[in-house]
């Protein structure tokens, strides 16, 4: 699995590559869930990171080689919308607009490379990669 900067298809150069602080975390967590997932600073990428201050989650590019680790995307997905929605009621008390998760999936299958371009509120994207786990 890949973590891979938000602009990794755009950069014209190594330099020019922006991290999502989310991305970063979202990395992490992957790694702690206990699977083998490779960053760009695994990878030797200079990267710059980019600190939105919204609650959106922009968690870049994932490159997954195998359907298998699905569960365990779904298992951390899922800790990330918690712990959003947790930090936005308890803030003000008043129920806020759930945030909208950023995240370009790139599944390896038999027959090639499925893309899903995802903007959209946390509880879908668990069933969209729900639905990918029996596919």
């Amino acid at each position: 699995m890949l973590c891979l900067p938000e602009n990794i298809f755009d950069a014209t150069s190594t330099g020019g590559l922006l991290e999502p602080a989310d991305s970063v975390d979202f990395g992490k967590r992957l790694k702690a869930a206990g699977l083998k997932c490779a960053t760009a600073f695994d990878l030797g990428l200079t990267t710059s990171i980019l600190e939105r201050r919204a609650d959106d989650k922009w968690l870049g590019v994932l490159y997954v080689r195998d359907k298998v680790a699905i569960p365990l995307v779904v298992s951390v997905v899922s800790g990330l919308i918690v712990a959003a929605a947790v930090h936005t009621t308890a803030n003000s008390g008043v129920k806020m607009p759930q945030p909208q998760i950023h995240l370009e999936l790139y599944l390896e299958r038999t027959n090639g490379v499925s893309r899903i371009s995802y903007v959209g509120d946390g509880e879908t994207l668990v069933n969209v990669l729900k639905s990918l786990e029996a596919k």
